[in-house]
């Protein structure tokens, strides 16, 4: 290691907080934990949801926005229990009014990426609001985090209706992955060893059959007529 490499680092260690029972204290709330849990997993099923939609891979487009309101879903809940006054369930929103959409994949991205940029940004601040009350201990903006997690969610929707999927369709093929009979990955409810050993072939199929569904958007060609 470089003379300036172990400089740098030295400087950096002495900038960490090291308050680990501080920390702990404050992470030893199962609240503050769950909404943790769902700070990380929203902000990495953006990230995700980028990559899948560069990729032009619809069923995972449609798998990462059914993640996503997963994490948002828990982490209203969670938030019900901090001091949030909205209701959880009003995380969701409602259902936005249909759209026509262009099927043209290179369209398709250009409008999506906007929403992307925003949704990052929604992100960044849950993070930054998670982050500084866990480890600076800074107070919490309960109501700041449920905004936050409720934005995602409407840019999620938005999102899904360019693919022809409404919300209605996103909640039900998140629920089909995770408790489907067939497809479900845990069926009877959450253990660890069902998170940690995936049958993914057999959620990808899952995935594809949902994915097929269009009944939020009526698609256009290039030419503006309806697609047979």
């Amino acid at each position: 290691m470089s003379e300036n490499n172990r400089m740098y680092m030295d400087k950096v260690l002495k900038t960490e907080t090291l308050e680990f029972a501080d920390i702990n204290k404050r992470l030893a709330s199962p609240s503050m934990a769950r909404v943790l849990h769902a700070t990380l997993g929203i902000s990495s099923e953006i990230g995700e949801l980028l990559e899948a939609v560069v990729d032009g891979d619809e069923p995972r487009i449609l798998e990462e926005l059914g993640d996503a309101f997963w994490y948002g879903g828990t982490g209203a809940h969670a938030l019900m229990f901090i001091g949030a006054e909205m209701s959880p369930e009003s995380v969701f929103g409602q259902e936005l009014e249909t759209t026509r959409a262009s099927s043209l994949a290179d369209t398709r991205i250009a409008s999506i990426m906007p929403i992307m940029t925003a949704m990052i940004k929604d992100a960044e601040m849950l993070q930054s609001n998670v982050k500084a009350h866990i480890y600076y201990g800074r107070r919490f903006r309960c109501n700041a985090a449920f905004t936050n997690f409720f934005t995602i969610l409407d840019h999620c929707k938005r999102i899904g209706l360019s693919y022809g999927w409404s919300k209605t369709d996103i909640m039900e093929a998140n629920n089909k992955k995770l408790l489907g009979k067939e497809t479900g990955r845990y069926k009877g409810g959450f253990s660890a060893d069902d998170a940690n050993h995936r049958d993914l072939e057999t959620e990808r199929a899952g995935l594809e059959e949902s994915a097929e569904r269009k009944s939020a958007v009526e698609f256009v060609n290039s030419f503006g007529e309806k697609n047979n």
